[in-house]
Parts: structure tokens; C-alpha cells; sequence
């Protein structure tokens, strides 16, 4: 059983119309309606590649309750916690005269302060009665602390679960002085940590000196993936696909590589099956998931490239 914790989820509303004109009525196909946000994406990910996930989050008002409706549809594990305010909508247009998807997400619902500390709660319990990994991903919403991952990793690490942080800005900072498992930062978030965007091997090779993470897995968008660990600092390009949309690789790539951790596979070989998984992520519109068997075909085509002994010297000093 692998646990994740969505803060902030999301139903997502995919439209898709013929082509985006001004000033108009722009008619659309049937509506689709998806659950999100990054925890729950994870597990949507992990149960597509055979695994078993439970889906933490708070929600709250009729949509709360449809979120409920359609993880149980999906055949999710799912444990609500109870907040008052609704949960969030976004909506992903999909153009098809342009092959282009647009997300448009707004800010979720905000929490009281006995919310967030319910949810910690939840968590606490559900850690208690067995996880292999705790996956934390998405953005805390209003009202929630900065230190909030940071609080949720001391209670994994005090239950003996290994914890993947997916997050970014103050929270991302937070976490990280708790010391966790894996962290999946994108280039952007780099220089929030003390890195240059340019050189993210020194970056990930400094988290690993200090003890922040364990694994780090940094996405670098068409230059692939590094992955940095006590040992060794490799590179995995992306596999050669021309991709239909970008929305939920990230969430793709750190699901699946949490699931192939564990299941006992190595750092190198979980990051593989992460990057097949975002890779045929890609291959899909808005916010729909892969085919397994399109994971399988890219996993046998990625390849690991070791950084080389020069740069790995040369990188520790920017």
C-alpha cells in the first residue's frame, strides 16, 4: 500500500472545441470530468500500473462529494477528510484545430486550522496501520502553514515510511529540513534551493550533501531527467515521442517511480519506469492517464547516462 496526501484536489472539467475564436459561442464536446490534484494523480497512476494506493485528501461541499463519487468509480482506495469549503474546479480546454490543451486552475478552498490538523490526524492513522511510501504532491491550499509537509514527514519518519515530496516554493523548503526520501523538483524550483536552473546536477549533489533527500529526481522538460543519489548522478533522456500534452507528467513520473521503490527496484531502474510513465503521459490529452502497455513499450526504450567524472567535480561549485 502506497498513501498519498492531496491538500488541494481538484475535479478537472476537460472541454474540447473544433477552434478558438473571439467573441463568439464556442460549442463543445460532452464534457469529461476527472478527479485531480498531485496526490490523487499519483494514485490514479500508480492503481494503472498494477499497484495498490490509498488517496488521503480534504474536500469538501457537493464537490467534495462528487471527488468522493468518482474516485470510488475509478475503483480508488480513497479517504476523504471533511472541510466546509468546496473544492476546486479547474478546466482543461483542449483546441483541436491547433493540437493544443490549455489548464486553468484556480485556487482552492481555504482551511481552518482544526481542517489541516484532521488531516494530520488522518494521516497519522492511516501511516499506523501499514504503508510501504507516503507520497506528498501539490500545493498547500489557503490557510494551511508552510511547515505543513514538513509536519507530515516527522509523523512518516516517526512510523518508519519513507516519504516522496512533490511540491514547491516555502513548503518545498520546509520539507526538506525533515530530511526526506525523494524529492522531484523541476528546473524552475531550483534556485529556491539553492541551485542555479543551469547546473542541476551541483544543485541535486548538494541536497544529497546536506542530507535533505536521499534520491533526487529533477525534471528538466525535453533534456529528460536527473537523478542523483549518494553514489551516482545520471541522466535518463526522454523517451523519442512527440508529445500531445504536458498536464500530469509530473504526477506520472513520480508515481510510477515510487511504485517501482516499492516494489525493491533500484533508484536507476524506478526512475526509468518514471520517465516511460510521464513520456506516455504525454501521448494522452488533458488530463486522461496512459495505457499500461504504452509505459511498458517506453520503459525498454529509455536508457541511463552516467554524468561524467569531469562535470560530476566540476558541478560542486557554481
Amino acid at each position: 500500500m502506497i498513501t498519498t496526501l492531496t491538500m488541494n484536489p481538484a475535479i478537472d472539467l476537460a472541454l474540447r472545441i473544433e477552434q478558438w475564436q473571439p467573441r463568439i459561442k464556442l460549442r463543445a464536446e460532452a464534457p469529461r470530468r476527472f478527479p485531480g490534484g498531485g496526490g490523487i494523480n499519483c494514485a490514479r497512476v500508480i492503481q494503472r500500473l498494477g499497484g495498490e494506493a490509498l488517496a488521503l485528501y480534504a474536500a469538501g461541499g457537493p464537490e467534495g462529494a462528487r471527488l468522493e463519487e468518482m474516485l470510488a468509480a475509478a475503483g480508488i482506495d480513497g479517504r476523504r477528510v471533511d472541510i466546509e469549503a468546496p473544492t476546486r474546479q479547474s478546466v482543461t480546454l483542449e483546441i483541436s484545430a491547433e493540437e493544443e490543451s490549455y489548464h486553468i486552475v484556480p485556487p482552492g478552498a481555504s482551511l481552518e486550522r482544526r481542517e489541516w490538523q484532521r488531516c494530520l490526524a488522518a494521516l497519522e492513522e492511516q501511516l499506523a496501520s501499514g504503508s510501504q511510501y507516503l507520497i506528498l504532491s501539490g500545493s498547500l491550499p489557503g490557510g494551511v502553514p508552510a511547515g505543513f509537509y514538513a509536519r507530515a514527514t516527522e509523523i512518516s519518519r516517526r512510523e518508519g515510511v519513507p516519504v516522496a515530496l512533490d511540491t514547491s516554493g516555502t513548503a518545498l523548503e520546509h520539507a526538506l529540513h525533515e530530511r526526506v526520501d525523494l524529492v522531484k523538483p523541476n528546473r524552475q524550483e531550483l534556485s529556491r534551493l539553492g541551485g542555479k536552473p543551469e547546473h542541476p546536477e551541483a544543485c541535486a549533489r548538494r541536497l544529497i550533501d546536506q542530507g535533505a533527500a536521499r534520491i533526487v529526481v529533477i525534471t528538466l522538460g525535453a533534456e529528460g531527467v536527473l537523478l542523483a543519489t549518494q553514489d551516482d548522478v545520471t541522466r535518463l533522456p526522454v523517451p523519442d515521442v512527440e508529445p500531445v500534452s504536458l498536464l500530469g507528467a509530473g504526477d506520472s513520473l513520480l508515481g510510477a517511480c515510487v511504485l517501482a521503490l516499492s516494489r525493491g527496484a533500484a533508484p536507476q531502474e524506478a526512475c526509468r519506469w518514471g520517465a516511460a510513465a510521464a513520456a506516455a503521459t504525454g501521448l494522452t490529452a488533458g488530463t486522461r492517464l496512459f495505457h499500461r502497455h504504452q509505459v511498458e513499450r517506453l520503459y525498454r526504450r529509455a536508457e541511463l547516462q552516467k554524468t561524467p567524472a569531469h562535470s560530476r567535480a566540476s558541478g560542486g561549485s557554481e
